[in-house]
């Protein structure tokens, strides 16, 4: 019963923020409709910045709602009254505070400052109900790079924050899907930082990734192999958080040379989605194939390249894959990449050196994002995998939907809204000690339940039109396309139409062109009301009580007994410490046992001698397990730092693993270090 009532609380929760999503959606689409009846004098000095400007006298100081590592347990500073706006540092060239730099930014800054009422109305009603704990955050990420986000609370790296490369704003604009990368590493991916550059843009793909999505990676030179190393056929992953970063590890080991094998190339890649679909480890939804190449097609050196396009079309036949690609420098082949994505309805995009090849290769979900604005996909949203929120100390989920001007025919897509909520919050509800799998599997189910139509009749012409944005050499002069439609939302008017200073005020910028005041001091809350006011905008106190009108004798009591509990704390401690210590060094002749967290020292018998300065773990409470070098708190599992290893050791300088504590090794046996472990569902 407890099970079955956790359950049903889980999926209130998600059905709430489900509701909140398509709301705050409509909200947005409502507010785009009316932007060009707004003023100049609206949205003049109206918008709270997230690096520069402080909050409102009604900012809250909270250590319970969104935990912020470098405040302690002091907490940190939220405004529950008001939203505030991020946008990329590429679009702010006179630095944080200043006005963004494109007439689309200052509109879409001035438009969203009205969807800020209805977000505070939504936590309004979230506090007034019974399904929710704590109040969501909710959040729109626009075409354009900006960031609209409630409840207002500082940034931590200003300007670093894109939402368009974030899972929740491409799951959402895409829908689930299968992405096949196929990277050339053949040997002139050395020049010109080619293969580095392809890197960091096949990594700006993966991180995009939800886990409504499948993926693999293929790289090619003279014959073709999987990031694997495997040069056979193998199935695509679910883009969990962990496949990605193994995925983007293997990425950095990889080296390039040998020739240029297309043929080999797609074989595989086709191989891949084959063996997916055998194995049911797909998306059953869109295929994306991503093909990178710098050069052209040398080898077998009889190939042809009729046999690449017959390949590709023969094999695409069973999946209907649309081909992304991408001719990296003055060298590429420019024929046989632009065929094969006009042939199968994808992109074909020309990138010189030194170009920002991530910002092309990660922006393929708009083919997709421009095709579901159609009535069949307006009730559709995402979910994504619980990913740590930039604070760096709780794990969230979100879940999203697109967001389109629907006043035109066919649609425009604008971005997308979201709502996230903590994943502790979630897992409370659902109790016992799979509550995170539970959560987790509930996630993953509900994501790849929903594949929303690409049925916009207007489709080809559509992506004929993202094709000339690219360039006129991407064109692919599809028939009945003679008019470019628009993709993107046009402005009411120029920079002359919106105000200079769109902010409320510049309190954290400091002395220089560029300068802010550390985040810190911008966001955790002071010790008085005189210092939350100059750097908290308003907040409460936090370590003086005085200002709730508490005596100093009540203080002074407080404290006193305080002590005692702390005093009688410590001694009970130490008591259950040294009887625990007994317990187990009385079983250790029995080894020890077999736990969720495997030891991660073995006996002589079956490895090496330790270190000599490698030194055992003592007793104390078991969550804890020696790990890496540096204490943290991640899924409820306390890590603390290993013993060092001497530089000069066969192990290396990594640290080493200690057994897991609460249980002592048998003093008789000699134990070796082995590779970092982790806890089985991280």
């Amino acid at each position: 019963r407890v099970a079955a009532d956790g359950n049903a609380q889980l999926e209130a929760i998600m059905d709430e923020m489900e509701r909140m999503t398509i709301e705050l959606r409509d909200e947005v689409e409502k507010q785009y409709a009316r932007r060009c009846a707004l003023s100049a004098n609206s949205c003049k000095e109206a918008a709270y910045e997230g690096c520069v400007t402080s909050y409102t006298d009604q900012a809250e100081c909270s250590a319970d709602y969104i935990k912020i590592g470098e405040c302690g347990s002091c907490g940190a500073v939220f405004d529950f009254t008001t939203s505030n706006v991020r946008i990329p540092k590429a679009y702010m060239s006179n630095g944080p505070g200043s006005s963004p730099d494109t007439p689309s930014l200052k509109e879409t800054v001035c438009y969203t400052n009205a969807i800020t009422d209805f977000m505070v109305r939504q936590a309004e009603e979230v506090k007034a109900g019974s399904v929710f704990q704590e109040i969501p955050q909710t959040y729109f990420g626009a075409h354009n790079g900006l960031f609209r986000f409630y409840p207002a609370r500082q940034t931590g790296v200003c300007g670093g924050y894109d939402p368009r490369v974030r899972p929740w704003f491409t799951a959402a604009s895409s829908g689930p899907k299968d992405v096949v990368l196929v990277l050339d590493i053949s040997g002139s991916m050395h020049f010109q930082n080619r293969w580095s550059l392809a890197k960091q843009a096949a990594i700006a793909v993966l991180n995009s990734l939800s886990i409504a999505d499948h993926f693999g990676v293929v790289l090619f030179s003279t014959d073709a192999k999987m990031l694997s190393g495997s040069s056979r056929r193998s199935r695509m992953q679910l883009a969990t958080e962990e496949n990605v970063k193994n995925a983007i590890d293997a990425l950095e080991r990889v080296t390039v040379g040998g020739s240029t094998n297309f043929l080999a190339a797609f074989r595989l890649a086709f191989d891949v989605l084959d063996h997916s679909v055998e194995q049911e480890s797909t998306s059953r939804c869109h295929t994306a194939v991503l093909f990178l190449t710098d050069g052209e097609m040398t080898y077998p050196e009889d190939a042809n390249v009729e046999d690449v396009y017959d390949l590709v079309l023969s094999r695409n036949a069973e999946h209907g894959a649309t081909l992304f690609t991408y001719s990296l420098g003055n060298g590429a082949d420019r024929v046989v990449p632009k065929n094969l994505a006009c042939s199968t309805g994808g992109i074909w995009s020309p990138i010189p050196d030194g170009d920002n090849l991530a910002a092309y290769m990660s922006a393929y979900y708009k083919l997709f994002a421009i095709g579901l604005g159609g009535e069949e996909n307006k009730d559709f949203v995402a979910w994504v995998e619980p990913y740590l929120y930039e604070s760096g100390e709780d794990y969230g989920t979100t879940t999203s939907a697109p967001v389109y001007d629907r006043s035109v025919s066919p649609p425009i897509w604008l971005g997308v809204v979201g709502v996230d909520f903590t994943v502790g919050a979630m897992t409370r509800v659902v109790g016992g000690s799979d509550a995170y799998s539970v959560v987790l599997q509930k996630l993953v189910d509900t994501s790849v339940a929903r594949c929303p139509a690409l049925t916009d009749t207007d489709l080809p012409c559509l992506i004929e039109s993202l094709r000339r944005e690219v360039g006129a050499e991407s064109s692919c002069n599809t028939d009945n396309c003679a008019t470019s439609m628009r993709t993107e939302p046009e402005t009411c008017g120029g920079d002359e139409h919106y105000p200079v200073n769109l902010w409320v005020n510049q309190d954290f910028k400091d002395v220089g062109f560029h300068a802010i005041k550390p985040y810190k001091e911008r966001t955790c809350c002071g010790l008085g009301k005189e210092e939350d006011a100059e750097f908290g905008g308003g907040a409460g106190t936090c370590g003086r009580l005085e200002a709730a009108g508490i005596s100093d004798t009540v203080v002074y009591v407080v404290a006193a007994v305080g002590v005692v509990v702390v005093c009688i704390t410590i001694y009970s401690l130490m008591t259950r410490s040294r009887r625990k210590r007994r317990e187990a060094v009385a079983q250790a002749g029995a080894g020890p046992p077999q736990q969720q967290v495997q030891p991660g020292f073995y006996p002589s018998t079956s490895a090496p001698a330790a270190p000599t300065n490698v030194q055992m773990s003592h007793l104390a409470p078991a969550p804890t397990v020696y790990l890496g070098a540096g204490a943290s708190q991640t899924q409820g599992v306390t890590y603390v730092p290993a013993p060092a290893v001497a530089s000069d050791q066969p192990y290396g300088t990594e640290p080493v693993v200690a057994v897991p504590v609460a249980q002592m090794p048998d003093p008789s046996q000699t134990y070796a270090a082995s590779a970092p472990m982790k806890p089985e569902y991280q």
